[in-house]
């Protein structure tokens, strides 16, 4: 079932947010906090560091002691295909190449 997750930030002092743009709570629709996770890293991904200094270094959206994924029952819904930051700034799903 889709629904909506509430991505925010805890640890900002973790090395892998210098690879992001975008360090404030995101929500997103999704199937669980995996795919949550998965959307947040894919839709900021042209956002990071390009190229990656740190290749395999996984994304803060990731890693659950950086970032806390929990269900968000608030609305107005994000729409599908988009992640929406706490400040209004919509960032649309990037598929990998």
């Amino acid at each position: 079932m889709v629904m909506t997750y509430r991505l925010t930030p805890i640890n900002l002092d973790h090395q892998s947010w210098k690879r992001s743009k975008v360090k404030q709570t995101v929500r997103v629709l999704a199937r669980d906090c995996a795919d949550a996770r998965s959307q947040a890293m894919l839709a900021t991904l042209e956002l990071e560091y390009q190229p990656d200094p740190n290749p395999g270094k996984p994304s803060p959206w990731k890693l659950p002691d950086v970032t806390s994924c929990e269900p968000d029952t608030s609305t107005p819904l994000p729409p599908p295909g988009q992640v929406v930051s706490e400040d209004g700034t919509h960032w649309p799903l990037r598929l990998p190449d």
